[in-house]
């Protein structure tokens, strides 16, 4: 009895050695501050203050209702037809299509799409000008701390921009870029949001607006330089540390309604748990100081894969440490935007800019033939908004 009472409490001791470990190694790892100046995961909820809906963005899910695009988000949503995935699908395709050519050449739409726009050009000038003149006071209820968080319209938010991108290509005139201008508005939101969804729809709205900017006439407006002031790989960053902090609530949401066994269990919880946040740091300080855009994802998810023991936060894209296609999505944004840049330039007859945000590769530009010196990989789902060889 006196030796099963010794192992017992050997046992014991073993276990609060190994507990009390895991568990500072999970307070260790919140307190590690992050680059790019975000602070330690502890000072994430300061960044993204709760907020409801503002009367404003409830006041564009009414005007552009008739279009059948939703732009109430879960719990607010208007009453409307809504548009079919099969015409949105056909937005998207002729979009890209015509940003992947090379020059200013645009072809005609298919019939359906001239049809929406026709029937839509009183809605969509009402939109623009309420965008425009609304600014930032639209934005969608945020509230990190909530259990059951709700996101923004993002479907309707893309569905909107490609309306409103599609409108300002076939016009090609001074009004076009009043319709990117409330592309690039309606988005800004979403770019100060706490989780990566919506800051990749920020990035694919943006592109979006990019691309069919590069191949409007001049002069460029003054507002265009919101678009160069953007820092879309702080916005991943600081997204992709805000969903580290979301996961770290998670678990200790799961601690309160699993008590007994997180007491238990808490060494297997806490060391995955610790593993996981010093690996999301570690791929953010290695991707913080890059200023590439030819990003290999497969290469950045293998290196910051997570080990097959750590089943609770590998087993899902969602916590998976090598989201290399937000990185990516970012890289390509600061290609196409430096790209944009050299286009307005040429068209304006000013000096090209000297300085590239692409730190790997080369600008050059004669014969008319605008060119960057290597391949811009994009995933799928993602496509190329402005190519890497333009004639101008």
């Amino acid at each position: 009895m006196r030796f099963l009472m010794i192992l017992a409490g050997a046992l014991l001791a073993i276990w609060l050695v190994i507990t009390a470990t895991a568990r500072l190694a999970v307070r260790e790892a919140l307190s590690k501050p992050w680059p790019a100046e975000l602070g330690t995961l502890h000072t994430v909820p300061r960044r993204y203050p709760s907020h409801p809906t503002t009367t404003a963005a409830r006041n564009l899910a009414e005007l552009v209702s008739p279009a059948g695009i939703q732009l109430g988000m879960k719990g607010e949503e208007v009453a409307l037809v809504p548009m079919s995935k099969e015409l949105n699908n056909q937005f998207t395709d002729y979009l890209y299509a015509q940003l992947q050519r090379s020059d200013d050449s645009v072809t005609a739409p298919p019939t359906e799409i001239a049809a929406t726009l026709r029937a839509h050009q009183q809605l969509l000038a009402d939109v623009t000008r309420y965008v425009n003149e609304s600014g930032s006071s639209i934005d969608w209820h945020d509230e990190i701390e909530a259990e059951n968080r709700s996101y923004p319209p993002l479907e309707g938010i893309q569905r909107l921009s490609r309306l409103l991108a599609a409108n300002a290509l076939l016009k090609r005139d001074a009004s076009s870029w009043d319709d990117l201008h409330a592309i690039v508005l309606l988005v800004r939101p979403l770019w100060h949001r706490e989780d990566t969804y919506c800051v990749a729809r920020a990035i694919s709205s943006a592109r979006l607006a990019n691309g069919v900017a590069r191949k409007l006439p001049p002069p460029v407006p003054p507002w265009w330089r919101e678009v160069g002031d953007i820092d879309a790989r702080h916005a991943v960053l600081a997204a992709y540390q805000g969903e580290s902090w979301l996961w770290w609530k998670w678990s200790e949401n799961w601690r309160r309604r699993m008590f007994v066994r997180s007491i238990v269990l808490s060494a297997a919880f806490d060391a995955p748990l610790a593993s996981f946040l010093n690996q999301r740091r570690g791929a953010a300080e290695a991707i913080a100081g890059s200023h590439d855009c030819a990003f290999d994802v497969d290469a950045w998810n293998k290196r910051w894969k997570g080990g097959r023991w750590n089943f609770m936060f590998e087993s899902s894209r969602d916590s998976a440490n090598g989201a290399g296609t937000d990185f990516q999505r970012a890289a390509v944004f600061d290609f196409e935007r430096s790209a944009a840049e050299r286009v307005m330039a040429i068209k304006e007859h000013r000096p090209l800019p000297a300085a590239s945000r692409c730190s790997d590769g080369t600008w050059t530009y004669a014969n008319n033939v605008l060119q960057f010196s290597k391949p811009i990989p994009i995933e799928s789902p993602g496509r190329t908004a402005v190519p890497v060889r333009m004639r101008y």
